[in-house]
């Protein structure tokens, strides 16, 4: 730049890079924000109750909270390679990345009173922010679903027929 004049093309890629900072300043601007507000509400929640009185419950689990997590971190870990195979090959994205969106996610789904899927749009939005193509993320998000919902009822079917042969209600 330095006093040159810029080609029209140049210009507008100028002007892009100028626009994709601002967004970028204003999104890091509400993560902070965001992340103000959680733990104001962590430290709130916990002055509350009261750091005593959380201790006295988490005292007795000792270092075997850790089982605690192990169930719920594994099925994490894997719903999200899962997912990883619900794209193209050309634009999987590293799992690594999906863990935080699959989170997202799920903390999305959890917050939403009405629609239990809700974080399912917002993580192909999040894909697209970092390069996924919408009808890409879109897709390999109702795949996803899909493909756990009818393991979750095979599951689910397969326990219940156990259970009633083993009990000989059958």
């Amino acid at each position: 730049m330095n006093g040159q004049v810029l080609a029209g093309s140049e210009r507008r890629a100028f002007a892009s890079s100028a626009t994709q900072t601002r967004k970028h300043a204003k999104v890091a601007a509400a993560q902070g924000l965001l992340l103000a507000v959680g733990l104001a509400i962590m430290a709130g929640l916990i002055w509350r109750i009261g750091p005593e009185e959380i201790l006295v419950h988490l005292r007795p689990l000792g270092w075997t909270i850790v089982f605690a997590f192990l169930p719920y971190l594994l099925v994490l870990l894997l719903d999200s390679l899962g997912w990883r195979y619900a794209f193209d090959r050309s634009v999987s994205p590293a799992l690594a990345g999906l863990i935080p969106i699959h989170i997202i996610g799920k903390a999305v789904n959890l917050i939403t009173p009405l629609v239990p899927i809700g974080g399912e749009p917002f993580k192909a939005h999040l894909l697209s922010t970092r390069g996924v193509p919408l009808t890409e993320g879109l897709a390999s998000v109702v795949i996803s679903r899909t493909v756990a919902t009818i393991a979750q009822g095979l599951f689910v079917t397969a326990v219940t027929a156990f259970t009633f042969f083993s009990l000989g209600i059958a």
